[in-house]
């Protein structure tokens, strides 16, 4: 090769068999979450960025993750989406196109990662009373029945119990019962402390043991569950691992709302949807009711009572992140309501409009309570239209903003717990 005057001469090659030898790029067959440390020295989409932790990333026996990443949960919209430098845009690419798939496809898992980190993170910060009754409204959002407090175990905590009405093809309804376990731990559940519970819920003829918890059990307990469950027993394990949490709530925002695990204040305000609709569908029947000379008290009465906690649980979540029930009230005077028993204690927002809804959907004359401790024990008189599915899932989703639990619900009576 000829060198012009003043051009430096090229490096002479290296190897044995003379041409330059290239460092080779970390291979793609080790494990999944160790070798984001190559994605994160170099092309790293600036809408992931912020959701990286500083601290070292949680491995795959934390996670529950393994290497492949194409049968993982459904990736974050920024993460999936996202966008590059401005640099990178001029040639109407972006920086992850340039990648090779398996890079991609560990992008995408490092954004999620960061993802499972922050709602682990979240969880972590609940007392345990805040996520056993965070696990409580879980269950009331998701349709278990008669959810009652059993007394505490042997660890101090509180488990649940409740009801769930399966049909099958033939129409044919019967109920499971399901016990419920809330564990929140910092480190790896073992085979026998879910044992114990095992042994007591298959005493009691259980369907389902729910274990929820914001850790994991360990891999031998893992193992111990799966083989549990292959005897084809009567009694089945499930699990809500922590990794898994944040998904489940998605599905019920207002109960993330509620707790201050909604990262936005837009989302937190839209959880408010529902009781708004429901405000709005009242606003137009008592209009309707008014011009047809029907009576609009009970309507109007409802409507006012659930704008009311709308605007005051929307005033908590700009002020604290998270819903902050007054009990230091009294519970409220209607000329329909007869209340008997303790008064001080119940958050009168909220059990007003629970009141109030109960009273309008059900048509009931009056309403008779007697109050003990932090229960109320409901009697509805002359009751006139049945309690249908909707009216239920309306009632369960202001007893959550009220932060209040519906105990038993029947046609003519109805018990509610304060917290």
């Amino acid at each position: 090769m000829a060198v012009s005057v003043g051009q430096k001469k090229p490096p002479a090659p290296t190897g044995l068999s003379g041409t330059s030898t290239l460092k080779r790029r970390p291979k793609y067959g080790r494990s999944a979450l160790s070798s984001l440390s190559w994605l994160r020295r170099g092309s790293r989409p600036h809408a992931c960025t912020a959701r990286l932790s500083p601290t070292p990333s949680l491995s795959t026996r934390q996670t529950g993750f393994s290497a492949r990443v194409d049968r993982s949960p459904a990736l974050p919209h920024a993460c999936r989406h996202a966008r590059s430098d401005a640099g990178d845009q001029r040639d109407g690419t972006t920086r992850s196109e340039h990648l090779p798939r398996e890079a991609r496809q560990l992008q995408n898992l490092s954004c999620f990662v960061a993802t499972v980190e922050r709602h682990l993170m979240d969880f972590a910060h609940l007392s345990p009373t805040d996520f056993e009754n965070l696990t409580f409204d879980l269950l009331q959002a998701a349709g278990l029945k008669g959810l009652i407090w059993r007394t505490p175990g042997a660890d101090g905590g509180r488990d649940i119990e409740g009801t769930l009405s399966v049909s099958d093809f033939s129409n044919y309804y019967h109920q499971q019962k399901w016990y419920i376990e809330c564990k929140r731990y910092s480190s790896s559940i073992d085979w026998p402390t879910v044992w114990s519970k095992v042994a007591y819920a298959e005493g009691r003829d259980a369907d389902f043991l729910l274990l929820v918890t914001n850790s994991n059990p360990s891999p031998t307990c893992e193992n111990e569950i799966a083989a549990w469950n292959a005897r084809n027993g009567r009694l089945l394990i499930r699990v809500w691992r922590g990794y898994e949490l944040g998904n489940i709530l998605s599905n019920y925002p207002s109960v993330g709302a509620k707790y201050g695990l909604i990262d936005r204040l837009d989302k937190a305000e839209m959880s408010l949807q529902t009781l708004m609709l429901e405000a709005m569908k009242l606003a137009q029947s008592s209009y309707v009711a008014h011009h047809l000379g029907l009576p609009i008290a009970s309507s109007l009465e409802a409507n006012a009572a659930l704008a009311e906690l709308v605007s005051a649980r929307q005033s908590q979540l700009r002020q604290y992140g998270r819903i902050t029930p007054n009990d230091d009230t009294t519970a409220p005077s209607y000329d329909w309501l007869t209340w008997s028993g303790t008064q001080v204690g119940w958050d009168e927002v909220g059990i007003r409009a629970l009141l109030a809804m109960i009273k309008h959907t059900t048509g009931a004359r009056t309403i008779e309570a007697v109050s003990e401790e932090k229960k109320a024990n409901l009697k509805l008189v002359d009751v006139r239209f049945p309690m249908s599915a909707h009216v239920e899932r309306i009632l369960s989703e202001i007893a959550i903003w009220a932060d209040l639990e519906i105990a038993v619900n029947t046609e003519c009576a109805m018990v509610l717990r304060r917290r």
